[in-house]
């Protein structure tokens, strides 16, 4: 439905007492964890790092343990929520890191979509096994309608080693002619193709800004 960009200004969150000096644990979202590992590996080199499923759920367990050995990467929202005071601010190794959230809903919503900017299409497949040139192909059904994409990135198919699923992002609307008969062409040389939906690019905000 909607899709909106924040800055990813990280801190490290503990519970009252804390020292980064006296740190043993750092939890976090993985991702999270990989976006600050130079300031960890610099200020916090005794801390093992341990990471969470999100870092919001870092902050609510680091709260609830009252350990002052820990501390959470997480925004200021969550520690607030939590009780957690700072131990060190700006932790991203680079200022321009962004985090892209998308706005969800079922498939048999009313709900008007979320955003103003150019529409995209995001879809998922699998190249057809042992075709050569299947990832040219699937490419080019877009080229030869000049649609443009935004990305295309890959993970590998459980289950089957040495293949892959794509996700893969199209500027234009589903309902679009050029984009339903680029998909209409990608489902014929494909397998598994999937289109996970269209939504309109929203706004970037900087960190701290009302959302």
């Amino acid at each position: 439905m909607g899709r909106y960009s924040y800055a990813s200004t990280t801190a490290s969150w503990a519970p009252s007492g804390a020292t980064i000096d006296g740190l043993e644990v750092v939890r976090s979202h993985q991702q999270a964890l990989g976006q600050c590992r130079d300031w960890l590996r610099a200020r916090a080199a005794d801390a093992r790092p341990e990471a969470a499923p999100d870092t919001a759920g870092a902050a609510r367990a680091v709260a609830e343990t009252e350990d002052v050995t820990m501390a959470a990467v997480a925004s200021r929202r969550a520690a607030e929520r939590y009780g957690l005071e700072v131990l060190a601010e700006g932790l991203q190794d680079n200022e321009q890191n962004f985090t892209r959230f998308l706005v969800l809903a079922p498939n048999d919503t009313d709900a008007d979509r979320v955003g103003e900017g150019e529409p995209k299409t995001s879809v998922t497949f699998v190249l057809q096994d042992n075709v050569p040139g299947a990832l040219f192909k699937s490419l080019a059904v877009f080229a030869l309608r000049e649609l443009d994409l935004a990305k295309i990135e890959s993970r590998p198919l459980v289950g089957h080693p040495g293949r892959y699923r794509f996700y893969l992002d199209v500027y234009g609307d589903v309902v679009d002619e050029a984009v339903a008969r680029a998909l209409g062409h990608l489902r014929e040389i494909t397998t598994d193709l999937q289109v996970l939906g269209t939504y309109p690019r929203g706004a970037t905000y900087p960190d701290g800004a009302e959302r």
